[in-house]
C-alpha cells in the first residue's frame, strides 16, 4: 500500500510535492542534453508515483490535460519566435520535444494545485510566477536543456513576463476546476 499524502497537512503535503517536483525538474534538465531517454524514462516514473498516490479525479485529470497542452504551445511559440530552442540529445529541438512535454505534465499536475490550495492573489501568484518561470528557462540553460537567443536579456524578459500571467491563470484554472 502507498503513504497517501492527501491526509497529511497541506503545509507538509505542498512541502513534499514541491520537493518531489524540483528533484524531477533537476534531473530532467541535467539529462535533457546528455540522455533525454532518462529524462523521459524519470518524468514517467514520477508522474507514476504522484498519480499512485494523489488518485487524481477526472476533473483534475482533464484540467492537466488542457493546462499541459496551452505550456506545450506556449513553449513552441517561444521556438518558433527564436526566443529558445531545446536540447534533445546531440540533437536541437525546433519544437517542443518529448522530455519537456513530460515535464509540462508533471508540472501542472503538482505545482498549480499546489498553489491552488494556499489561496495566494493574483497579484503574488504573479511575482512567484514571474521570478520562478524566467528562473526555471535560466536554470535550464545553464543546464544546457535549453538554449535561450541573444540578446538573453529580452528572451528572459518576453518568458518571465508570460509567466507573469500563465502561473496565476494556470492556479486559477484549478480553482476554478474545484481540483485540491
Amino acid at each position: 500500500m502507498l503513504p497517501s499524502i492527501a491526509n497529511t497537512s497541506n503545509y507538509r503535503r505542498n512541502f513534499i510535492e514541491l520537493a518531489f517536483f524540483s528533484v524531477v525538474w533537476l534531473c530532467c534538465a541535467w539529462f535533457a542534453s546528455r540522455a533525454p531517454v532518462i529524462a523521459i524514462d524519470v518524468i514517467l516514473i514520477a508522474l507514476v508515483i504522484k498519480f499512485l498516490i494523489t488518485k487524481p479525479s477526472a476533473r483534475h485529470l482533464i484540467a492537466i490535460l488542457i493546462l499541459s497542452l496551452i505550456g506545450i504551445c506556449i513553449d513552441n511559440l517561444l521556438a518558433l519566435g527564436g526566443f529558445v530552442s531545446f536540447a534533445n540529445g546531440d540533437d536541437v529541438a525546433q519544437l517542443t520535444p518529448f522530455w519537456l512535454a513530460f515535464l509540462w505534465v508533471f508540472y501542472i499536475a503538482t505545482v498549480p494545485p499546489i498553489f491552488a490550495r494556499l489561496n495566494l492573489s493574483f497579484g503574488l501568484l504573479a511575482i512567484i510566477g514571474a521570478v520562478g518561470g524566467g528562473s526555471s528557462y535560466w536554470g535550464g540553460a545553464v543546464f544546457d536543456a535549453v538554449a535561450l537567443s541573444t540578446p538573453i536579456w529580452l528572451s528572459l524578459l518576453l518568458i518571465t513576463m508570460l509567466w507573469l500571467i500563465w502561473f496565476p491563470a494556470s492556479v486559477l484554472a484549478f480553482r476554478k476546476f474545484g481540483v485540491q
